[in-house]
């Protein structure tokens, strides 16, 4: 078809750099991946300045979360300008129906009272933290490479 195959992109990304593409969850409903998938087109066609303003756009327009945006444009620094397949899109599922991963077997009521202690917060805004993918933003976070960690421990060995 017109975009390559996603197994492709994951495999050039893979071979790249060890690290898989990031998992592209959209909200619900044909305007944000119309919007991505014009998007992509520009990004795929070299004008990367109009391809971000479009996504800046629809994050001000609220059309697209921010996380949604970052996603992309991960995908497009991978040289990957696709969509995943419509029916594999976890964005389909309600979020209310999606729990927030527990760390370690973790139950909810456990990682709210964890999230309040460690940010002395209101249980009403540790819910809120965790609904948002607070939790899963600090995961991702965790198994990140972070390519300055290794120069400043290079440091501290000189």
């Amino acid at each position: 078809g017109e975009f390559a195959a996603p197994e492709l992109c994951a495999l050039q990304l893979a071979a790249m750099s060890g690290k898989a593409l990031p998992k592209l969850q959209l909200p619900p409903g044909e305007a944000p991946r119309r919007l991505v998938r014009e998007a992509s087109e520009l990004a795929r066609a070299g004008e990367m300045k109009d391809a971000q303003r479009a996504l800046r756009e629809a994050v001000a327009a609220g059309t697209l979360p921010p996380a949604a945006q970052r996603q992309v444009v991960a995908r497009w620094s991978a040289g990957c300008y696709d969509l995943p397949d419509e029916g594999t899109d976890v964005a389909k599922v309600p979020a209310s129906s999606v729990p927030s991963a527990p760390q370690k077997g973790q139950s909810y009521e456990d990682q709210v009272v964890d999230v309040m202690r460690q940010n002395q917060w209101s249980r009403k805004q540790a819910e809120e933290y965790i609904e948002e993918g607070g939790l899963e933003m600090e995961a991702m976070k965790r198994e990140m490479h972070h390519p300055m960690d290794d120069a400043f421990e290079k440091m501290k060995a000189a």
